[in-house]
C-alpha cells in the first residue's frame, strides 16, 4: 500500500506528521494499536486524519527513555488505536514511574473507562473562535458537541484565556531551540542525505540564543500557570483536532503547520489530550474531536472520550482498502 492516509484510494492524501506510520498500520487494520510520539500533535493529529484514537498523556506518565528527544521540554510518548479503551489499556501498560522521565502512574485504565461523565462540565470554544475551519470540520465538530451533551455532561460554550493562543508559535520556537542544540552537529554532518524540509525547521533554532530560549521557558510557565488557573474551573476543553481533514500531498506546504494549530497548546501547556474519530467529511474523510485534560488529569480525557464514543455513531468505521496500489 502507498504512503498517505488509507481513507482515499484515489487522492495521494497527508497522513498527519511523524507518527502518521503508527495511525495509519491501526486504521488499516495492520495492528491493534501502536506508540506515536507527541511534540506538537504527532500522536493526535495522525489520529484524526486517519480515523483512530490517539492518546497523548501529560508529561511524567511515560518514560521517556530511549526516545530521542525533540524537545525535551515537550515531547510526549502516547498510543493510537482503534478505540479509546484500548489507546487507555495500552497507556496503563506503558505507564508508570521509573528512574528516567515518568514520575507518575500507573494510568489505570479500567477506573478511567469506568467513570460517569455525567454532570461533568466541559468547555467548548466556540467555532467563530476556532480561526479558519473547514466547513465540513466545523460541521462535524458541532454535531460531536450535540451528540456529547447526550451523555449527561455539560458543554458550554467558552472563550478560553489568551494563552491557548497565543501557545502555537513559541511551542515551535522551544522545538527549533531545543531541537537545533541536540541535532545540529548531526545536520552539519549528514545535511545531503536528510529532508531539506526538516533541515529547515531545525536550522531556525540555529539563531535562537540562550537567553532567549531562557526567556521562552519563563514565558511558558507564566502561561501555564494563567490557563490552569483559569481551566481549574472544568473538566476538559473541547474543539476539533485540526481545521482541515487529510489534505492532498500535492498541496501540502512545509513551510506551514495548519494541522497543528489546534494541537500545539496541550505540549506547551502540558495537558493529557485525545483525538477520537467524530464523523466523516462529504468526502469520506475522517475529522477528529479534541478533549484536553486539566494537568495529570488522564483519566477525564478518557472518561468523556469513551463517553463519546459510545454515542458518537462511529461504531468502529474502517477504510475501505479496495482500490490502493500494492
Amino acid at each position: 500500500m502507498r504512503r498517505g492516509t488509507p481513507w482515499d484510494a484515489k487522492v495521494h492524501r497527508a497522513p498527519g506528521g511523524s507518527s502518521s506510520g503508527s495511525a495509519v498500520a491501526v486504521a488499516a487494520g495492520l495492528v491493534d494499536g501502536a506508540l506515536g510520539s507527541d511534540t506538537g500533535g504527532s500522536v493526535r493529529i495522525p489520529a484524526a486524519v486517519c480515523g483512530v484514537v490517539g492518546l497523548k498523556p501529560a508529561r511524567g506518565l511515560v518514560s521517556l527513555r530511549g526516545v530521542h528527544p525533540l524537545s525535551p521540554a515537550l515531547d510526549t510518548v502516547g498510543c493510537l488505536a482503534r478505540d479509546v479503551a484500548t489507546a487507555a489499556r495500552m497507556l496503563g501498560a506503558i505507564s508508570g514511574p521509573d528512574d528516567a522521565a515518568a514520575v507518575r502512574g500507573p494510568f489505570d485504565a479500567e477506573a478511567a473507562l469506568a467513570r460517569d461523565v455525567g454532570g461533568r462540565k466541559l468547555a467548548a470554544i466556540p467555532v467563530d473562535q476556532l480561526g479558519e475551519l473547514h466547513p465540513e470540520v466545523a460541521r462535524l465538530y458541532v454535531e460531536a458537541l450535540d451528540k456529547l451533551r447526550g451523555t449527561g455532561a455539560r458543554v458550554e460554550m467558552v472563550s478560553p484565556p489568551s494563552a491557548l493562543d497565543r501557545s502555537f508559535a513559541p511551542n515551535g520556537l522551544l522545538m527549533a531551540g531545543e531541537g537545533w542544540r541536540i541535532w545540529g552537529d548531526r545536520i552539519e554532518t549528514h545535511r545531503e542525505v536528510m529532508d531539506p524540509w526538516i533541515v529547515r525547521r531545525f536550522e531556525a533554532g540555529r539563531e535562537i540564543t540562550e537567553a532567549k530560549l531562557e526567556a521562552a521557558h519563563a514565558d511558558r510557565a507564566a502561561q501555564q500557570a494563567e490557563f490552569h488557573a483559569w481551566f481549574a474551573g472544568y473538566d476538559g476543553l473541547l474543539s476539533p483536532t485540526c481545521p482541515i481533514p487529510a489534505p492532498p500531498m500535492e498541496e501540502v506546504d512545509e513551510t506551514i503547520s495548519p494541522l497543528s494549530r489546534l494541537t500545539r497548546a496541550a505540549n506547551y501547556l502540558d495537558l493529557p489530550g485525545i483525538s477520537v474519530p467524530c464523523g466523516l467529511t462529504d468526502e469520506g474523510l475522517p475529522v477528529g474531536l479534541q478533549v484536553l485534560g486539566r494537568p495529570k488529569d488522564e483519566a477525564t480525557v478518557v472518561a468523556v472520550a469513551a463517553a463519546f464514543e459510545r454515542v458518537s455513531g462511529w461504531n468502529g468505521r474502517t477504510p475501505d482498502l479496495r482500490g490502493f496500489e500494492t
